[in-house]
């Protein structure tokens, strides 16, 4: 007898789907909970939030689009672009659905 019993493979392959986005979830929520961890640790969650490679995270007080960009873009744009803090970053990768498993920004924090 096989897991499912009788049901048909379109009921396994959906219950394949549903166990990948499960197993998503808990990566992400760890990688989360591992940045959140190392930043409040190590006292950095009012810092800016700045990339590896030098950009800054900002938001876009207009529309509220989340991006990243250089320092001079910053400077040419202060009155439209917000930087962010790793807080800030943390904040939206929770609460904001369009940075749901952007787990790439949490290697900034």
């Amino acid at each position: 007898m096989d897991l499912f019993g009788n049901a048909s493979a379109s009921s396994y392959n959906g219950y394949m789907q549903d166990m990948a986005i499960v197993n998503k979830i808990n990566d992400s929520k760890e990688l989360f909970t591992d940045a959140y961890g190392h930043a409040s640790t190590t006292g950095s969650l009012d810092e800016l939030a700045v990339t590896p490679t030098g950009g800054i995270w900002t938001k876009d007080i207009k529309n509220g689009k989340i991006g990243i960009v250089s320092m001079s873009q910053l400077r040419k744009n202060t009155n439209i672009l917000q930087p962010l803090t790793n807080q800030d970053l943390l904040y939206e990768r929770r609460h904001n659905p369009k940075m749901a498993f952007q787990d790439a920004l949490l290697n900034t924090v």
